[in-house]
């Protein structure tokens, strides 16, 4: 039985199950933060506001991966966010994601370098 259970929530994580989603669920907005020539850029800041905000409070605030990944959880209901993603040395980027649904919205930055002094 704990066989089960575990190739259970294996096949889960590997999105193997197909799982009724219930309104009120979550949806992915997720990416990846790059430097020219097209590295990763690890430890970049990225942060997730509404676009609707007056006061565009931040509602979510993530480092990349070393891989330069990021990934935030928001609902599933049809909004439009900004996210930033900026690192020391780089000017930052925003892009819109606009949720509708339950479809994963994937963004992908590039950092210009910051004008020498």
């Amino acid at each position: 039985m704990r066989n089960i259970n575990t190739l259970l929530r294996f096949a889960a994580l590997a999105g193997l199950c197909a799982i009724p989603i219930a309104a009120g669920d979550s949806t992915v907005i997720a990416g990846s933060v790059f430097r020219d020539p097209g590295y990763a850029l690890p430890e970049a800041t990225v942060t997730l506001v509404r676009r609707d905000d007056p006061k565009h409070k931040k509602l979510a605030q993530e480092s990349t991966t070393y891989r330069g990944e990021f990934v935030f959880h928001v609902p599933a209901t049809q909004v439009v966010y900004v996210v930033k993603a900026s690192a020391k040395g780089y000017r930052a980027e925003e892009k819109e994601a606009s949720v509708t649904g339950l479809d994963r919205v994937d963004l992908t930055f590039t950092l210009e370098p910051e004008p020498k002094k």
